[in-house]
């Protein structure tokens, strides 16, 4: 609430991530070279080449800042200015075998080395308590199995269901 619990103007400044995908056929002796010059052409493609949108299925929207009536002159040159310092890393999941990587971004390299700092251990705090999450309950579900005896040791670890319903990995 504003000033004297009134109801007042709000601006909030949201994000939402949009992955763009294009197909590009190449000829290489080999895979790394067929990549680096896919990678080459997707520079360079127009942004018309680009496909893809939204997908609210997969992704959450963000808020990057609010700003009230009565705290600021002008909100929207907050919100802007506001904007300028928010910058996003990208983890690569494969959901079907569970391997998964860092995208590094230009942003990142150009960070100082207290913000890298500040900012890789805020990740790392975020990421060790959802990856300790993920180990807690493989243990609970590998114990489970143990008890039914449905399974030797490795086809459970092999079977192990990459979706929180259970069953194949997703596709």
């Amino acid at each position: 609430m504003t000033k004297n619990d009134q109801p007042g103007k709000y601006w909030v400044k949201l994000v939402r991530p949009v992955f763009e995908t294009m197909t590009v056929e190449v000829t290489s002796t080999s895979e790394e070279g067929a990549l680096a010059e896919a990678l080459a052409i997707g520079e360079s493609a127009p942004d018309k080449d680009w496909g893809g949108s939204f997908d609210p299925s997969s992704y959450h929207i963000g808020a990057v800042g609010v700003a009230g009536e009565d705290e600021l002159e002008d909100p929207q040159d907050y919100l802007e200015d506001r904007e300028e310092y928010q910058s996003y890393m990208l983890l690569m999941a494969d959901r079907s075998s569970g391997e998964g990587e860092i995208r590094l971004q230009p942003w990142l390299m150009r960070a100082s080395d207290c913000s890298l700092v500040d900012v890789l251990g805020d990740w790392i705090g975020e990421l060790t308590t959802l990856h300790d999450k993920g180990v807690h309950a493989y243990g609970r579900w590998l114990q489970v199995e143990a008890k039914r005896g449905s399974h030797d040791p490795v086809s459970a670890i092999l079977s192990f269901p990459f979706t929180r319903g259970g069953g194949s990995p997703e596709k």
